[in-house]
């Protein structure tokens, strides 16, 4: 009943019934006053009366199927959630997003340093409890779109937005920045720093305190030490490790190799700098897991890794990165307590949340891979990677119409994704995935195709496309192409083991064979 009457209030049932008795009761008083002097018949205002009682639930029936909106007449849509309204959800007050820095330097050379310095800036505020920080992926997803803040901030659900631009210069540096309510587009502060190349860390700290400020926060001594620790002492290894950031998210071969080089370029400058060995370690790891199953990857990883946890004990990316390589290795207790107390040191990890998913799941344990991902989905709600490995947990847990909503999710995702890039190959692989379970095979096929065509040797795209394609019933393509990926290097037998998306093909003496060739 509480519904019912929400959907009355939502369509203006109620608002058309009070100015249709008011109206009505008008032109009633209006025919009693003037009929006699014009000389109309007695029954004339018997009239009016019952043509305003029948036009009454007319009236109401047309308030509930139409609407008058700026652009004419529209007939009312259904709502989304039964018993919700299709009022906006308001966003959280201490919630933000903050967009890639611009690189407004004269080469244009400096997309990984204005994107560094973005990262930075949401890594300090995620350490907060008090505040929302919308992640990396779905913040960085509006690099170089033209779409108004308050767009960005309605698709994001924040309050507040965070730009700016940098350009930077040999050892100078101009940093402008400015913090914008999303409701209503109106800047809340500004602020420019014409600095040195040494102050970036003093520029990132001032940045993050002036929006702490902004969302009137108060900070806890622990909040406080969290948001001034600098991670180096060396701009120069912290330009290395920047560069190395922006490689590794290529998630392809050559950006990996060219981010071990970073990173180790980071080291040779400064040798106790812990995030930068903590990124080596995971560069070696993805490296293994999408494009060299080379043993000697993860045993790199691992020595990165431990060099990172002796240099800072307490760094939440050294133990994730530390679970990652264990995990890898099949040490499952080790990997498990290091993924924990990852999680322990910055509860508000993305990518801890995701591996450790990624791990139990790949160890059987589907009830905790499931809470897990839905935490990774809930910390970066536009990330496609952990809604797509969610819709296979809930699978293998068969909960089958949870799956199927979950798909239709994660395409409407990769649709969004593909409207701010359109040569997004992990949105149409995942894309392609979910299309065909919600029936539309002809155009997953396409998409599939397509990314075929202009990606034929990156090993985990592959991976992508043989899930497609078995799925799709499409066996023998399904198989080559799975071929092709382990021969490019793709190795997570584990993960290979337990994919719902390749039981189509499991059968087949060719893919049996290459899963007894994997480590």
């Amino acid at each position: 009943m509480h519904s019912f009457f929400s959907e009355l209030k939502r369509r203006k049932v109620f608002q058309v019934a009070a100015m249709y008795a008011f109206v009505g009761w008008l032109l009633i008083q209006v025919a009693d006053a003037s009929f006699e002097h014009l000389n109309l018949p007695d029954w004339s205002v018997t009239l009016v009366i019952a043509l305003v009682a029948i036009g009454f639930p007319l009236a109401l029936i047309l308030a509930w199927a139409y609407d008058v909106t700026p652009g004419g007449v529209q007939k009312t849509g259904a709502q989304d959630t039964p018993g919700a309204t299709t009022e906006k959800v308001s966003a959280p007050r201490s919630s933000i997003a903050i967009l890639a820095f611009a690189d407004m330097s004269r080469v244009g050379d400096q997309d990984y340093f204005c994107e560094g310095m973005a990262e930075e800036i949401i890594n300090s505020l995620s350490q907060l409890e008090k505040i929302q920080v919308t992640s990396r992926t779905s913040s960085f997803r509006y690099r170089g779109n033209d779409l108004d803040v308050r767009e960005i901030g309605q698709e994001l659900n924040v309050a507040t937005v965070l730009e700016g631009s940098v350009r930077k210069a040999d050892e100078h540096l101009r940093v402008s920045v400015q913090l914008i309510n999303a409701a209503d587009g109106f800047q809340l502060w500004s602020q420019r720093y014409d600095r040195m190349m040494e102050d970036v860390f003093e520029i990132q700290d001032d940045i993050a305190h002036k929006v702490v400020d902004a969302l009137k926060l108060k900070l806890t001594p622990q909040a406080e030490r969290a948001l001034t620790k600098t991670p180096t002492k060396s701009v120069h290894a912290y330009d290395y490790y920047l560069r190395g950031r922006k490689h590794l998210f290529q998630a392809n071969r050559e950006g990996f190799l060219l981010a071990i080089e970073m990173f180790k370029k980071a080291i040779d400058v400064d040798t106790q700098f812990a995030l930068a060995y903590a990124g080596l370690a995971d560069t070696f790891s993805w490296l293994y897991m999408y494009a060299d199953l080379d043993r000697d990857n993860l045993q790199k990883a691992s020595e990165a890794s431990g060099k990172a946890l002796v240099i800072d004990p307490d760094l939440a990316e050294a133990h994730s990165a530390r679970a990652l390589a264990l995990s890898l290795r099949g040490n499952q207790d080790e990997a498990r307590a290091e993924f924990e107390t990852a999680i322990r040191l910055n509860p508000k990890s993305y990518y801890s949340f995701l591996f450790y998913g990624r791990h139990c799941f790949s160890a059987g344990e589907y009830e905790r891979s499931e809470e897990l991902l839905k935490r990774a989905c809930e910390l970066a709600p536009e990330e496609l990677q952990a809604m797509s490995d969610l819709c296979m947990v809930l699978e293998r847990l068969g909960k089958q119409s949870e799956a199927l909503a979950t798909k239709h999710r994660t395409y409407e995702m990769a649709q969004r994704n593909l409207k701010l890039e359109p040569d997004n190959v992990r949105a149409k692989c995942i894309g392609a995935a979910c299309l065909i379970e919600i029936g539309e095979t002809a155009k997953a096929l396409d998409w599939a195709d397509q990314v075929l065509n202009s990606h034929p040797r990156d090993a985990s795209t592959l991976y992508n496309l043989s899930c497609v394609y078995s799925v799709a019933g499409q066996i023998p393509k399904a198989v080559d192409v799975f071929a092709k990926a382990v021969i490019a290097g793709f190795s997570d037998r584990s993960w290979i083991e337990n994919d719902p998306q390749l039981d189509n093909i499991r059968k087949e003496p060719q893919f049996q064979e290459l899963i007894g060739s994997l480590h």
